[in-house]
């Protein structure tokens, strides 16, 4: 397990984290794996971490296979579509707007993680290029990440299987079901 800078244990601050330093840190964790000499790479990532594991697989031929919950498959769409243009120059404005977490914790959210998207506009023709097998496993209630974008991205990869969990949310609140992912999930990098 892998904690993105600013996150966990991690150095820096959260308020500046991009998707592309977090791309950075996934690509670099995979380079250290194989000097370690492990040849069989699985990314397993959830909303952030799922978008991070998406462009990842673009970039590396080093992975086995990919499995994902609930990603964010268009981070830039998805601000474009939440955010009005004027909370999005607020944002700039400002130079950061306050995030807040599941737990109800505020945190900073730099107008750079914003910037930083137009990197991956239309970013979804490269899921293309993903070969490996994938499992994306996505709940039908996710009011945080639209289940749209699961379906696009899982159409777009050859060699992927969508899972729609019924009346799951984005954070698999229901008694055992974070449970009964986390087993799918483990299944799906066993058999591959």
């Amino acid at each position: 397990k892998i904690d993105f800078y600013g996150h966990g244990e991690s150095d820096g601050e959260f308020a500046d984290i991009t998707l592309s330093l977090g791309v950075d840190d996934a690509l670099s964790a995979i380079k250290y794996l194989k000097k370690q000499g492990y040849t069989k790479i699985c990314l397993v990532g959830t909303s952030f971490g799922g978008a991070v594991g998406l462009i990842a697989a673009t970039k590396c031929k080093d992975l086995f296979c990919l499995a994902l919950k609930c990603p964010v498959s268009d981070y830039y769409g998805s601000y474009l579509t939440k955010k009005t243009p004027e909370q999005l120059r607020t944002w700039q404005e400002k130079g950061y707007l306050n995030y807040i977490k599941r737990t109800g914790e505020s945190m900073r959210l730099n107008y750079s993680f914003f910037e930083d998207l137009h990197n991956y506009e239309n970013y979804y023709k490269n899921y293309e290029n993903i070969t490996i097998p994938t499992l994306i496993v996505h709940g039908d209630k996710d009011l945080s990440v639209p289940l749209e974008e699961s379906k696009r991205t899982a159409s777009l990869i050859p060699n992927c299987k969508l899972e729609i969990i019924a009346g799951a949310d984005h954070y698999l609140t229901r008694p055992g079901e974070a449970e009964k992912i986390a087993e799918m999930i483990a299944e799906f990098v066993k058999e591959n």
